[in-house]
């Protein structure tokens, strides 16, 4: 399990802020996009299915773990997404000082990822979690705030587990943008898919 997470910070803070001063003519308002318009059918091998903005595009540099990774420069906007086998989420997990039994693998695994991330930021914040199912599949979701090289981040973090896998969503822009992401990232997250059977 790939636990080193200050690299990722930091490398997500330069990425936002190669932008400069074209992000300021965009605005904040709450983008409203459509599901059945606006989003675009990602599918990865035989695993799972997930919709991103038709303004995202592939990029597979952003981190070399991701097994998928979106994003659009000019908007300021990130997706990817992480893949980690059952056994190796479940040995870490049960190690973890956020352990609980009376939450699902994946509301777990959100919960350290959380911790951890919140460690590698300056005045992070970390909101309340909300633990759902998506799509069949027991899920986790939270909010989480920081600062990474002096740069001010948002993210938005879903946990969704599957017989195998236990999968990790990252949705992240610049804290003034959080407005004009949150419905797009809380969609983002919700639209995972798996086409293997869901956890029993």
């Amino acid at each position: 399990m790939k636990l080193s997470i200050l690299p990722l910070l930091v490398f997500m803070g330069i990425l936002l802020s190669s932008c400069g001063d074209l992000l300021d003519n965009i605005g904040n308002k709450p983008e409203n996009l459509d599901l059945n318009e606006d989003f675009q059918k990602v599918e990865v091998a035989d695993e799972f299915s997930i919709l991103v903005p038709k303004y995202m595009s592939q990029d597979s540099s952003i981190h070399p773990d991701a097994i998928l990774s979106y994003q659009n420069n000019f908007r300021n906007a990130v997706t990817l997404v992480f893949a980690e086998y059952r056994s190796v989420v479940e040995e870490v997990v049960n190690e973890s000082p956020t352990y609980s039994d009376s939450l699902s693998l994946a509301g777990n695994y959100l919960n350290l990822k959380g911790m951890m991330m919140s460690e590698n930021l300056e005045f992070a914040e970390l909101g309340d979690p909300v633990y759902l199912n998506i799509n069949g599949n027991p899920a986790a979701q939270v909010w989480l705030e920081g600062r990474v090289e002096g740069l001010d981040l948002t993210y938005f973090l879903t946990a969704i587990e599957g017989k195998s896998k236990v999968y990790f969503i990252l949705s992240f822009t610049s804290i003034e943008k959080k407005s004009k992401f949150e419905d797009t990232f809380q969609k983002i997250g919700g639209s995972f898919m798996l086409k293997s059977p869901v956890v029993d």
